[in-house]
């Protein structure tokens, strides 16, 4: 019985760094670019609703993770500038890391402009 019990707590010890490597790798990673982008845009929403310095320690959390993302991806995949930050302030720093890639994200969308789209036309169906 007591050979059984250890076998199992020795099967078990052996399992368990594999078992959770494998529920690691099945989570979305809070350094990826998408997870990124969605913090970046709630931090900048946060902004507009409350003072910066209320925000610190989630935007110095924010630049830390988005530093990691540039070494594992690139400056461009996370949305980084290529260029270095100039300062180390609070402002300089959400500056960096939230306002200018959204900035630069929406100066990269064009609104897709049709000329069938000028006039209204009642019969037509939408997605045509």
């Amino acid at each position: 019985m007591r050979a059984r019990l250890a076998l199992s707590f020795l099967l078990i010890a052996a399992l368990a760094p594999a078992l959770l490597a494998q529920e690691a790798a099945n989570k979305p990673s809070p350094y990826g670019t998408e997870a990124l982008r969605k913090r970046r845009v709630q931090l900048f929403v946060m902004a507009g609703q409350q003072p910066l310095k209320e925000m610190a320690g989630n935007v110095y959390a924010f630049a830390t993770d988005s530093e990691h993302c540039r070494v594992i991806s690139g400056s461009q995949a996370c949305g980084l500038s290529s260029n270095s930050l100039s300062g180390g302030t609070l402002e300089q720093v959400f500056d960096y890391y939230v306002r200018q890639p959204i900035n630069s994200a929406v100066d990269q969308q064009q609104p897709a402009v049709r000329k069938q789209d000028w006039n209204w036309d009642p019969n037509s169906k939408p997605g045509r």
